[in-house]
This record gives structure tokens, C-alpha cells and sequence, in this order.
């Protein structure tokens, strides 16, 4: 009963985050797939007018099967930004008791599985990142985070084919990133050690679900006639990367280090250290990779790096939001409680909590003071530009000084906490009571800050600006925006301005030049990318993050 309770605390607590933030307004990417899917139930198609330069733009982005559930929620709850949120929010429930199911899998010989289940609940379903990635209209939080923890509980559960193919389509029908990152894994996983048997029937497998899986798409474009392999040929498949170019290595770098400070930089780093303890234990003794258990948090680990080695090459965040990373939450979550149900740390830091219970309360209220007096938001952006236009000098600075204040100073001062206090495990008890006290911190800030704590980071200011315009009565026919802020004018109305930006001359023709346009709402890094084109507007008014110029010629 302790753990039926336990496990409905968690997940109200973070239903109750997750309804606190759910009504910010959208934000980029997010305005394609609830256009799309709101279009849907008007023409049966994902076509809508992104801007007046873009009319009948398609917007088939990944396979639609996402676009179409979310279609059917706006039909029935109406076009708003809680019925489009809520589409991710119930499959992500979904996903927090998949965690606990594969971790009781796992966790099946402990004698503590529920504990450590609930563990793994907790540290998934409480994270900030995890939070805030509800905000995001988009298939990745939701429907293929909980396709992928599907299919990898019916195959460590060793599940038949008429279970597995299914649940297999139902990834491939999520985004096509799901092959991607399944069948090397499973592949890997059955090399170390060998099994024959096992890699012969994954290919099998595979070579079933695709053909299935295709043999749908043909039958959906024959019914839509819809190009339901476009977002193959074009998307994901179709994109090269350039990994050794210097600006793709920084924004890369960026990117994975969002994912490290919403993720938390102690969860994240307790990962790491667990992964090397891990291999060290395998390479020491390679048949204990023969176990059961061993060998499915191996299956677990190895899909956590390949998740992060993908998005590493080929880019993890959208609006400053790294949101691809979040496939790889579950897993590192059931590996953390996994590596610790091996331990005694859980149980011993449970005795000094109860029989030093003063030094952890001045600990607790030292973090609060300090985070509250000298980080305040850990999440906020060092930068609002790109780093050539910051100066890579300064860019550095800035980001090494949030990482010593966020990451390095308070691990350091509760680790010396445990050193004089003669504690074991200092550094795991350090890393967990940071993972604790972070998850309650950023969650607790986030529900009293007025901007945005997922896309664009920050960013105020969105109805403000629309109230301004309708206030001022400025004709939203001359307005060059962004799409969320034309997305609350009126899409077939606004100019959108994401096509010309940084095209000096194609911006001179289609905005300047252009006499339909005479206003811009941008942000301030806008102004830097437009650069000399600026000369030809003036600041009317700044509401929050956008500035609204008009032009003077």
C-alpha cells in the first residue's frame, strides 16, 4: 500500500508542476504542429498559411501519426494551448509507470524492487526537464518517449513477435529516429556476449515491423494522398551532418550543455560517474554481463549513450530547448536506481539523515540561501546571441562562471560537509542530496516566474505585445514577425520574417523594399542578425523581450 501511495504523491506532484506551467504561451516549432493538426480536422490535410509569404505551407515534419492524435484533441477540447499540451501529458504519464514496470523487470531478485522502483519514478518524473518538456507541443516528450519505453519493457519482459512488432511500429510511426537508435542497440547488446539466436531474431524483427511499417505509409498516401515518406527522404535521413565545422561543434556543445543544467548537473554527472563504475565492474569480471539483470541495464545504458552520441552529432535542442535529450531520461533514471539498489548508500544516508538530522537541515537551508542569493534561475541563458557575436572570450567566461556557481561550489562545499563529518560515499551523498534539493528548487521557481521555462528561455512578454498591437490598432498586414507572435495576430495576416532575416539582400527586397511592411516585433538578436538593414526602422516600444520597430523610409 506504501508504494501505491508513494507512487500517486510523485505523480501528483508532478502533475500539479506540469498544470502550473502548462498555460505559457507557444512558442516556435510548436505553432507548425498545432496549425497542422487544427487544419487536419478542417481539410484533412497538415496545411496551413505560415505567414502571408508562405501560404499553404506543408507541414508533414516527422510521420503524422503525433499531428493527428493532437488533431483530435483540439476537436474535442478546442485550439488551445492546455488541449494541445495535453496530448504529451498523458503519454507521459504513461511513460512514468512504464519506468516503474521495466524497473520492477530489472529489479525483480531485490528484495527492495519497489523501493528502487519508486526511485526511479522519482527521478524521472520530478526532474525540471522533464516538467518543463510537457510544455513542448511536440512527438518526442510524449508519444516516442512512451513508444520506446513500450517496446523496451515487452523486450526485456522477452515478450513474443505478435507483441514486439506492433509496439515496434508504433515507434516508427512516432518519428523515424526510433530505428535509428533501436537496432543499433539491440544489435550491440546481443554482440556482448555473443548470442546468435538473439541477434538473428532481431533482424527478423525489424525486418518484419519495417515492412509493415511501410506497407502503412502506402496505404495512408494512397488514402490522403498525402507524401507520407517525405519526412524520410527530407527530415532526419536526408540531413547530412557537419560535425567538425567549428560553429556546428559550439552550438552542439551549447545544446548538451542545456540538457546538463536542466537535467541537473548532479543527476547527470551521478550517470556518468555510475556508467564508469558499471564498465569497470563488467571489464574486471565479464561474466557478470551474463545476468539477466546485468545484461538488460547494460541494453538500458547503451541506449542512453547512443541517445546522447546521436543528438551530439546532429544537433539536441530548438529554441534554445535541448528537447531530443529527453529520450534518454527514463533510462538514465532506472540506471542511477539500478547502480544504487547495488549499494548500501540509499540505506546509510537514510541513518545519518535521521541521526544527523541538524547538519542536513543547515545544509538544506545553506543551498536555499545560496542558490536563492547568488545563481537565482540556474536555467537562464549566459547569452542571447551567438557566440561570434558575443566574443568567444566572453562566452566562455560567462559559462564557466554559471558553471562553477551551479554545478562546481555547491557540490564542493556539502562534499566537505561529509569529508569532516568522517561520512562513506561522500560523493554520492553529496550528488544525491544536490539531485534533491535542485528538482525542488527549479520546480517550486517555475511556478512563480512570468516567462518562458522551456522554449526560448526567458522570453516575456508574448501577450503583452499582442494587447499593444491590438491596443495601438497597428494593421497586422504591415507586421514582418516571428511565428508565435503571428500566430496570435493571425496567420494568414503577419509577414513571416524567419524566411529573409539573414539575407542581407533578400531582406532589403521582401521587407524594406517591400511597402505592405511597416513594422517588426523581434528580439534584441534579431537586431545583431539583420545588422546594417536595422538603419531603416526605429524603436517604437520594448514590451519584455520584443521590441517593436517601425520602419522610416
Amino acid at each position: 500500500m506504501k508504494y501505491k501511495i508513494l507512487l500517486s504523491l510523485i505523480l501528483v506532484l508532478h502533475l500539479i508542476f506540469v498544470v502550473i506551467s502548462m498555460n505559457q504561451p507557444f512558442h516556435g516549432d510548436e505553432i507548425i504542429w498545432t496549425e497542422a493538426a487544427n487544419s487536419i480536422m478542417k481539410t484533412g490535410k497538415p496545411v496551413f498559411d505560415y505567414g502571408r509569404n508562405n501560404p499553404m505551407h506543408m507541414a508533414l515534419l516527422h510521420v503524422p501519426t503525433n499531428m493527428y492524435i493532437l488533431s483530435v484533441f483540439i476537436y474535442f477540447l478546442g485550439y488551445n494551448e492546455i488541449s494541445a499540451r495535453l496530448v504529451c501529458t498523458i503519454f507521459n504519464i504513461l511513460t512514468i509507470f512504464l519506468i516503474y514496470f521495466i524497473s520492477l523487470e530489472i529489479f525483480k531478485n531485490n528484495k527492495n524492487k519497489r523501493s528502487y522502483s519508486i526511485l526511479a519514478v522519482f527521478l524521472y518524473a520530478l526532474n525540471p526537464f522533464t516538467i518543463q518538456s510537457m510544455m513542448l507541443v511536440d512527438v518526442d516528450p510524449g508519444l516516442l518517449n512512451f513508444s520506446l519505453a513500450l517496446f523496451l519493457y515487452l523486450y526485456i519482459k522477452e515478450k513474443k513477435y505478435y507483441f514486439l512488432i506492433p509496439s515496434l511500429i508504433l515507434v516508427f510511426l512516432s518519428k523515424e529516429v526510433g530505428l535509428v537508435l533501436l537496432f543499433p542497440v539491440l544489435i550491440l547488446s546481443n554482440i556482448i556476449p555473443p548470442n546468435k539466436k538473439k541477434i538473428l531474431e532481431t533482424f527478423v524483427l525489424f525486418i518484419i515491423s519495417i515492412l509493415i511499417f511501410l506497407l502503412i505509409c502506402l496505404i495512408f498516401s494512397k488514402i490522403t494522398g498525402l507524401d507520407i515518406f517525405m519526412p524520410l527522404k527530407t527530415n532526419f535521413l536526408g540531413q547530412k551532418a557537419n560535425f567538425f565545422d567549428k560553429g556546428e561543434i559550439l552550438i552542439h556543445i551549447w545544446n548538451f550543455k542545456n540538457f546538463f543544467y536542466y537535467a541537473t548537473p548532479y543527476l547527470i554527472s551521478l550517470f556518468f560517474i555510475f556508467s564508469i563504475v558499471f564498465y569497470y565492474k563488467v571489464i574486471k569480471n565479464i561474466n557478470i554481463i551474463k545476468r539477466k539483470d546485468v545484461h538488460e541495464i547494460f541494453l538500458i545504458n547503451l541506449f542512453v549513450f547512443a541517445i546522447i552520441g546521436l543528438y551530439m552529432i546532429k544537433g539536441g535542442s530548438a529554441w534554445g530547448f535541448p528537447k531530443y535529450y529527453i529520450l534518454a531520461m527514463p533510462w538514465i533514471s532506472i540506471f542511477i536506481a539500478f547502480m544504487l539498489s547495488k549499494s548500501n548508500i540509499i540505506e546509510y544516508m537514510k541513518k545519518k539523515l535521521y541521526t544527523h538530522r541538524f547538519l542536513f537541515i543547515l545544509l538544506i537551508i545553506f543551498m536555499f540561501i545560496y542558490f536563492y542569493s547568488y545563481i537565482g534561475d540556474p536555467l537562464m541563458p549566459e547569452i542571447d546571441t551567438s557566440v561570434n557575436n558575443t566574443g568567444v572570450f566572453l562566452a566562455i567566461t560567462l559559462i564557466l562562471k554559471s558553471f562553477i556557481l551551479y554545478a562546481i561550489i555547491p557540490f564542493a562545499v556539502i562534499y566537505l560537509f561529509f569529508y569532516f563529518s568522517r561520512f562513506n560515499g561522500k560523493m554520492y551523498m553529496a550528488l544525491l542530496l544536490l539531485i534533491f534539493f535542485s528538482y525542488a528548487y527549479i520546480d517550486i521557481l517555475h511556478t512563480t516566474v512570468d516567462y518562458s521555462t522551456y522554449s526560448k528561455y526567458g522570453d516575456r512578454g508574448i501577450p503583452e505585445v499582442i494587447n499593444y498591437v491590438k491596443e495601438k490598432d497597428l494593421p497586422i498586414e504591415k507586421i514582418a514577425t516571428h511565428m508565435h507572435i503571428g500566430h496570435y495576430l493571425g496567420l494568414s495576416r503577419y509577414y513571416e520574417i524567419t524566411f529573409s532575416y539573414d539575407y542581407p539582400d533578400r531582406f532589403k527586397k521582401e521587407i524594406i523594399d517591400n511597402p505592405e511592411i511597416e513594422y517588426l516585433i523581434i528580439w534584441n538578436r534579431d537586431v545583431i542578425r539583420i545588422g546594417d538593414n536595422m538603419k531603416y526602422f526605429k524603436l517604437e516600444k520594448q514590451i519584455g523581450s520584443y521590441y517593436i520597430y517601425r520602419k522610416i523610409i
